[in-house]
């Protein structure tokens, strides 16, 4: 899996695909790209009606923190018998690695670890900004990496201190919808 996310490897082999798939909960389906949820084994039991509890987006900055409301529908997770997720709109090409401007990130309370893609939020004086993130662990401490292709997102390392800024990890992402809104 090292050869494959830091690019030595480009084409894995299926049975490589396919293990990492199951270590990740997730089909062979979803790594190639070809469905849109993480969990397609129940994608057709889309019996959580999730809250919509807010929108991500790096490089926006907010005075107020303002709720979208609504619900979105997205299939039921064992990993979370009794619920407990909640959906984020993308309002921008910040995570256009995993979903695009206008989809929606499913995320769960739950500790992170290297690797998990998460929300960030950054505060500075009044303002607020949220964007989808990857925690990757260096000798110097933590990055936080925009999933994204547009190279203004620079990284945000988590264990400098600023006298400015601060920092605080919501959720860790755990899926993603790119329609379905009730």
């Amino acid at each position: 899996m090292r050869d494959i996310v830091s690019g030595k490897t480009r084409s894995p082999r299926l049975d490589s695909l396919t293990a990492i798939a199951q270590v990740l909960s997730v089909s062979p389906e979803y790594l190639l790209g070809r469905i849109d949820t993480y969990f397609p084994e129940t994608a057709g039991a889309l019996s959580n009606s999730i809250a919509i509890v807010g929108s991500v987006g790096a490089g926006i900055w907010l005075e107020e923190v303002t709720l979208p409301g609504g619900n979105i529908q997205f299939p039921s997770d064992p990993r979370f018998p009794n619920g407990g997720l909640q959906a984020w709109r993308v309002d921008n090409d910040s995570a256009d690695l995993l979903i695009g401007t206008g989809g929606y990130i499913v995320t769960a309370n739950m500790p992170p670890f290297d690797g998990s893609v998460v929300i960030l939020k950054r505060e500075s004086g009044e303002v607020v900004e949220r964007s989808v993130r990857r925690l990757e662990r260096h000798p110097t401490g933590i990055e936080a990496h925009a999933q994204s292709s547009n190279p203004r997102y620079k990284p945000v390392k988590l264990t400098s201190f600023s006298r400015t800024t601060t920092e605080e990890i919501l959720a860790v992402v755990v899926g993603a919808i790119r329609f379905g809104i009730l």
